[in-house]
């Protein structure tokens, strides 16, 4: 009797950390998607912008001014993002 009872609290503590586990992997997910949207939604913001300024140029100069900005915000993106990611990995090890 003995023996089902300690069999039986061990299995049930099992079947917890297990559900616990799978709580932890969804909610790793959920975090992962929400910062894989973030980023998507700043690269379309990055995009329209640069549209909006090619549209709006009247002459070469003004293609090469849109170029200049779209780069110069491209690496700053890049950067803030490469931190981000950094950040990320040393609150997950």
């Amino acid at each position: 009797m003995k023996k089902f009872l300690i069999v039986a609290l061990c299995l049930s503590s099992l079947s917890v950390f297990a559900d616990h586990h799978e709580e932890d992997k969804n909610a790793k997910f959920e975090d992962v998607k929400a910062k894989m949207l973030a980023h998507l939604d700043e690269r379309l913001a990055h995009v329209n912008k640069a549209k909006s300024c090619v549209q709006a140029a009247t002459d070469k100069e003004g293609l090469k001014a849109c170029k200049q900005q779209m780069h110069a915000e491209g690496k700053e993106m890049k950067a803030e993002w490469k931190a981000k990611k950094e950040e990320w990995k040393k609150k997950n090890k």
